[in-house]
């Protein structure tokens, strides 16, 4: 027996516009493989550049490289069924357009990141 979701209720405003409500967050939707390829960008930069080096970036920066990478993936993505070599670079992109998105986040919940410093990397 399959149950439906809830319908999402609408929230109106005295403007006139209509939003879903915001429910909870469900961060154990969040399908594992995509958890996996966000933190292997994450390895990736922090081999390159150093752990929070990223945190050093202008908003314009990260937002141009996941233009550059939102549109690779839109181009491997219209040619599909791409061959089975080419996923890990399908992959790639996603995490990398993921990444920035992450990124811009934090920067949002934070604030300017030339106004604060790097976050305390875990001790090893």
């Amino acid at each position: 027996m399959s149950t439906k979701p809830a319908k999402p209720t609408l929230d109106a405003y005295s403007t006139g516009a209509v939003r879903y409500h915001i429910t909870p967050s469900r961060p154990d939707l969040i399908p594992e493989e995509f958890i996996q390829a966000l933190g292997e960008r994450y390895h990736l930069g922090a081999e390159i550049y150093g752990n929070w080096n990223w945190v050093g970036l202008p908003y314009t920066n990260i937002f141009l490289h996941a233009t550059q990478h939102f549109l690779k993936l839109g181009n491997q993505l219209s040619s599909r069924p791409y061959p089975k070599e080419g996923a890990e670079s399908v992959r790639s992109n996603a995490a990398a357009v993921a990444w920035a998105m992450a990124a811009i986040i934090y920067f949002v919940e934070n604030g300017d990141p030339s106004q604060h410093p790097a976050p305390h990397p875990i001790k090893e």
